[in-house]
């Protein structure tokens, strides 16, 4: 068997000899090599850089892939600190070695998938699915595709729905372990910093609910019920290529850097309040969930009742804020991405304002 490739050091060791390493290890080549290889950013990632390599070959072989995806650690080095303090390389490593192919959604193949953990040099090396449909961020979902990513996540959860032997899998850690004391220490100066920096770009009412949930954090993140499950943990429109591979394939969904265990609706929510405009998530979102909870129960998950359902909905709608606002404050900080986070921050405001999730969040007698 072809010896296993060291892992490259940074874009300019993905060398035709490296790849053609990689692809004959994975047993996407035979004998052809490859000859040269283009390469070029992808994606919009804050803690990690992708690139797209474009080979070629030195003679034709109708099942080599005309490029591959690769993703190396950010070369920012604050990103790249956050990154492998929060364990996010490794997470998304092990996911790819231990777990994508026994939870059912759809990923890209993976054909290398190696990490130092001392260092937190890694690389993982994917099929790439383009062309795709074109989605973004900012712009966020229709109506339509969240019905599609929220079936699709319905595979994933039900999968591992309390399960016990995800609990054998040490690097897998559960939401309200791994937060609780960041949540009680660390996160509440990042709310206090995040506050301070985008303020004025926020609407009023945005910041009161922003500053009314920080006292609230330790308690959101420890308290959270339910069943625990495999969760993406980071489950929005820039993580979803639809129509892929030619349309082909309705929807792979990629960056895995931050899945861990915990309520499955933290994904759901998370979903429709950080990626749908606020009038298309109000109009919808009942009818999006009640599919989502029909998925659960047609792939087996049993004693989850539909108000059970819609009451976590309600109360993980404050995830974009538990996420996205320490987030916002410990990577590099682009124009891109400042746009990102008010985008997503303020449609969790709202998310949160009409559902009145602070009933069940921010209460004041802590219950």
């Amino acid at each position: 068997m072809t010896p296993q490739p060291p892992i490259p050091s940074g874009q300019n060791a993905l060398t035709p000899e490296w790849l053609t390493q990689v692809l004959q290890r994975a047993g996407a080549i035979d004998a052809c090599c490859v000859a040269e290889v283009s390469i070029e950013p992808v994606g919009a990632g804050q803690v990690a850089d992708s690139f797209r390599c474009r080979l070629s070959y030195d003679h034709a072989d109708s099942r080599a892939p005309r490029s591959v995806i690769v993703k190396l650690p950010a070369a920012d080095p604050v990103s790249r600190a956050s990154g492998v303090a929060q364990g996010l390389y490794e997470r998304e490593i092990r996911f790819y070695r231990e777990l994508a192919g026994v939870v059912d959604i759809t990923t890209p193949r993976c054909l290398y998938a190696e990490i130092d953990t001392g260092s937190g040099m890694f690389a993982l090396v994917l099929d790439d699915l383009a062309p795709a449909r074109d989605t973004d961020q900012l712009s966020g979902l229709i109506p339509d595709d969240a019905c599609t990513a929220l079936l699709e996540l319905a595979g994933l959860h039900a999968a591992r729905w309390g399960d016990p032997r995800q609990l054998g899998l040490g690097w897998l850690q559960d939401l309200r372990e791994q937060y609780d004391s960041l949540y009680t220490e660390f996160v509440p100066p990042l709310f206090d910093g995040f506050i301070e920096r985008y303020g004025d770009q926020l609407e009023p009412d945005h910041q009161e609910i922003i500053t009314a949930f920080r006292p609230h954090l330790g308690r959101y993140i420890a308290g959270q019920p339910g069943p625990s499950t495999v969760i993406h943990g980071d489950y929005r429109t820039d993580n979803m290529l639809f129509d892929a591979a030619g349309a082909t394939i309705p929807l792979a969904v990629i960056d895995w850097q931050t899945i861990l265990t915990g309520a499955a609706l933290v994904d759901a929510a998370f979903l429709l309040g950080a990626s749908l405009d606020p009038a298309d998530r109000a109009a919808h979102e009942h009818d999006l969930v009640r599919e989502y909870h029909r998925a659960l129960t047609a792939r087996g998950v049993t004693g989850y009742s539909w108000d059970r359902c819609w009451t976590d909905y309600r109360r993980y709608a404050y995830h974009t804020l538990a996420f996205l606002v320490p987030a916002a404050m410990i990577v590099e900080r682009t124009p891109r991405g400042d746009e990102m986070f008010l985008t997503m921050i303020r449609r969790g405001c709202a998310h949160i304002t009409e559902l009145e999730s602070a009933t069940l969040v921010c209460r004041p007698d802590g219950h």
